[in-house]
């Protein structure tokens, strides 16, 4: 009898043990996830071949929805002439971003980003996009309303902040305070389907909504006087500029326009045979065939790790490769062209960061050669995390059928 109790016990101890070490196992595995790569349609990169790559064949780069064909609807574009087996000389390779037009402001896609364009005039004063509401940034996931208590203080980007300080016996009016670094910058009193409007002179450019917000509704309770804000936005008030003679790796920023930015190769770009390469900064990277002159280019998305996000530069291990393409590769042109065409204007009304229309709005809203190898190991992360966990229910198994 003491027999079988020990026997109990001791099954029950192990598989506590094996449990306790699969958690673990699948924690560990998790924290180190690695980053998945995005892909174009690969295609030759040998003598006088040549690569076209958008939004089409490349999910990288934007692409405008509403643009009809051809190619023209893309937003972004690379293009690379290989005057030799793997080799692209000066001013053969060139990345052009236009800019997309919203509603009452603009936005261009750059190296990767998204921006607001600030200038009427030249598409070079970026905005970087701060929050978004149904898009980038939002008080819970799928909620795209901030629920704000009278006195409440809410911390937005860049060292400014909102406080709803009042709002009337009839809850029909809210005066709202915009603060930055403490100090209030703007304030009006505001009716339920009026906008908080926020504007500043930013190198030169008169009229720049920086932070705007819809007050959606209002109530004043006994216990607690509530604000409801929709349709938020708030934009940097510390533009970048991008100037002509600007470098981002091999590249050089050599033409900009109302509605354009071109950068094109100031340095030759050699590829080797099965290596990886940065080709357009640390965003768009390269490898090439173990085989032959054939090649892909691709960008890298981290994965999502307990605590936050990880950069794809933090992470030793090369990534997992996913195709993201449906085209077919371009190549084996007889010359390099001198330019690329420009869209002759602004790519779309579809904006890379517009909000939707709201049916509520006022008129004035402001708002395939893989492979693996010894130097380039790859693998599905967390296979081998789930491989372990069965080795060991199975050790369970056995050791309970004793």
């Amino acid at each position: 009898m003491y027999n079988m109790k020990n026997s109990k016990t001791s099954r029950s101890i192990t598989i506590g043990i094996i449990l306790m070490l699969s958690i673990a196992a699948l924690c560990a595995g998790i924290a180190s996830a690695k980053p998945i790569e995005i892909r174009a349609m690969p295609g030759s990169i040998a003598t006088d071949s040549e690569m076209h790559l958008d939004g089409f064949n490349f999910s990288a780069l934007q692409y405008s929805i509403k643009k009809p064909s051809p190619r023209g609807a893309s937003v972004e574009k690379l293009y690379l002439y290989f005057n030799s087996n793997g080799t692209i000389e000066e001013d053969g390779a060139v990345y052009t971003t236009n800019t997309c037009k919203g509603p009452t402001i603009r936005f261009i896609r750059f190296m990767g980003s998204e921006y607001r364009s600030l200038d009427p005039d030249k598409a070079n004063l970026l905005s970087k996009i701060l929050i978004c509401f149904d898009k980038y940034d939002a008080p819970e996931e799928g909620n795209t309303k901030k629920i704000l208590a009278a006195g409440e203080r809410w911390e937005l980007k860049e060292g400014y902040s909102l406080v709803p300080s009042q709002i009337d016996l009839k809850g029909d009016k809210v005066y709202l305070n915009l603060y930055k670094n403490g100090e209030v910058v703007y304030d009006e009193v505001l009716k339920p389907g009026d906008y908080f409007v926020y504007n500043q002179t930013i190198d030169g450019v008169d009229d720049i909504t920086l932070f705007t917000c819809l007050v959606d509704s209002a109530f004043r309770g006994t216990d607690s006087n509530i604000v409801m804000l929709r349709v938020v936005r708030q934009y940097s008030d510390n533009p970048k500029k991008i100037e002509i003679g600007d470098e981002y790796g091999d590249f050089e920023v050599k033409e900009i326009k109302s509605n354009m930015i071109q950068l094109r190769n100031s340095n030759t770009i050699s590829f080797s045979l099965f290596e990886r390469e940065e080709l357009l900064g640390d965003w768009i990277k390269f490898r090439v065939s173990e085989k032959g002159w054939w090649g892909y280019a691709y960008t890298e998305i981290a994965c999502a790790a307990p605590g936050g996000m990880a950069s794809a530069g933090e992470t030793g291990s090369p990534p997992v490769e996913t195709p993201v393409a449906n085209s077919t590769p371009t190549t084996a042109p007889t010359t390099a062209p001198t330019s690329v065409a420009d869209t002759g204007g602004d790519a779309s009304e579809d904006a890379l960061a517009q909000p939707p229309e709201d049916a509520g709005a006022t008129e004035n809203n402001p708002a395939q050669e893989t492979g693996t190898d010894a130097t380039h190991p790859e693998s599905v992360p967390g296979f081998g995390v789930l491989s372990a966990i069965a080795g060991l229910f199975v050790v369970a198994y056995i050791r309970l059928r004793k």
